[in-house]
C-alpha cells in the first residue's frame, strides 16, 4: 500500500486511519506499507525578531499605540498553532522524539489516535524559550528517509510552532523539561487537541498551554 498520509506534525487530518483500515482490510500477509515507518519530534525554539516585530507592531499601529491589546493578541496567537518554516538556528537543544510508529504494516490504529510523551532536552544556549516547533520524519525503504525537519530541505508541510503566550529564559545547558498530550477532537477528528507542559530544572513553576490545531491554523 502506497500513500501520502501525512499531515503538518504528521497525524493533522488524521488520514492515517484510512489508511490503516484499508491496510486491515486488503493487504495480503508480507505486505509492504510505503511509508513503512513514521516519527513525530518536538523541539523548543526562540525567535526574538517575530517577538519584537509583535511587540512594534502594538505599540504603534497606524499611529496609535494599543500595546493595551498586546496580551489579547499573545494568548490568540499562543492558542493556535502556527504552521510556518522555521530556521534551524532558532531551534535551541536537540529534539526529542513523541512518537514512533516503528512498523506501519503491524501498528494499532489506537496508536495513532491519542499520544503522551515526556521530554528532557538540554538547551545549547542562553535564551528566551519563545515554543515549540512540531516536525515528522518519515521511512521510505529501509535507510530512505523523508525529513521535514527545521535542518532539512525544507518541503510543503512546513513546520508547527506551537507558541509560548509568555517568553521563558533558559540558560545554557539548562534542562527543559515537559510532556506533549495530543487526542483526537471529538467533533471532528481530523483535528487535534494539543496540551503541552513544560519548565526548565533552574526552578518556577510549570507552564501549562493548550492548542487547537485545526483546519484554520
Amino acid at each position: 500500500i502506497v500513500s501520502e498520509w501525512m499531515g503538518c506534525f504528521l497525524l493533522y487530518e488524521s488520514m492515517l486511519d484510512s489508511v490503516l483500515r484499508a491496510r486491515d482490510r486488503w493487504l495480503k500477509p508480507g505486505g509492504s506499507m510505503l511509508p513503512r515507518r513514521a516519527q513525530m519530534w518536538l523541539a523548543p525554539f526562540r525567535d526574538e525578531e517575530a517577538a519584537e516585530e509583535h511587540k512594534a507592531f502594538w505599540a504603534d499601529v497606524h499611529g496609535i499605540d494599543m500595546s493595551c491589546l498586546a496580551p489579547i493578541a499573545r494568548a490568540e496567537l499562543a492558542r493556535r498553532p502556527e504552521v510556518e518554516l522555521l530556521l534551524a538556528q532558532n531551534v535551541i537543544s536537540s529534539p526529542s522524539c513523541v512518537l514512533d510508529i516503528g512498523d506501519l504494516a503491524s501498528c494499532d490504529l489506537s496508536d495513532c489516535q491519542s499520544l503522551c510523551a515526556s521530554f528532557d532536552l538540554s538547551s545549547h544556549v542562553r535564551a528566551e524559550l519563545h515554543g515549540f516547533v512540531g516536525y515528522f520524519a518519515v521511512e521510505l525503504v529501509p535507510g530512505q528517509w523523508l525529513s521535514t525537519a527545521p535542518d532539512a530541505e525544507p518541503t510543503h508541510w512546513r513546520h508547527v510552532l506551537f507558541h509560548c503566550e509568555l517568553p521563558l529564559p533558559v540558560q545554557q545547558d539548562e534542562r527543559i523539561r515537559g510532556r506533549l498530550t495530543m487526542t483526537q477532537a471529538t467533533q471532528n477528528p481530523r483535528c487535534w487537541d494539543v496540551v503541552i507542559s513544560f519548565g526548565v530544572s533552574g526552578g518556577g513553576e510549570e507552564r501549562t498551554q493548550r492548542y487547537e490545531l485545526d483546519v484554520r491554523c
